[in-house]
C-alpha cells in the first residue's frame, strides 16, 4: 500500500494539515483525487472544521520542499 501526503486547505487556500493518505486497493494504481478524496474524509473525521464549512474545503498532493523546517514567521537568530 502506497502512502501519500495530501495538503487540505481552506476557502483563503491556506493548508490546514497534511494528512498521510493511502488506498486500500493495491491490485490497482491509484490516482491523486483518490488520495485528495481519502484525505478530505480524514478531515472530516478529525472535524478539522465545523461541519457547515467542508463543503469549501479542498485537497492538493504535498510538494515536498528542501531545505531546513522552521516554522511561518519564525525569525533566524
Amino acid at each position: 500500500m502506497t502512502e501519500r501526503l495530501v495538503d487540505v486547505l481552506n476557502e483563503k487556500e491556506n493548508v490546514l494539515q497534511v494528512f498521510v493518505t493511502s488506498v486500500e486497493d493495491p491490485a490497482v494504481s491509484p490516482k491523486n483525487a483518490e488520495y485528495e478524496q481519502e484525505a478530505l474524509k480524514a478531515a472530516a473525521d478529525a472535524k478539522l472544521v465545523p461541519e457547515p464549512e467542508l463543503d469549501g474545503l479542498r485537497a492538493r498532493m504535498h510538494v515536498s520542499r528542501g531545505g531546513q523546517l522552521t516554522p511561518y514567521g519564525a525569525k533566524k537568530p
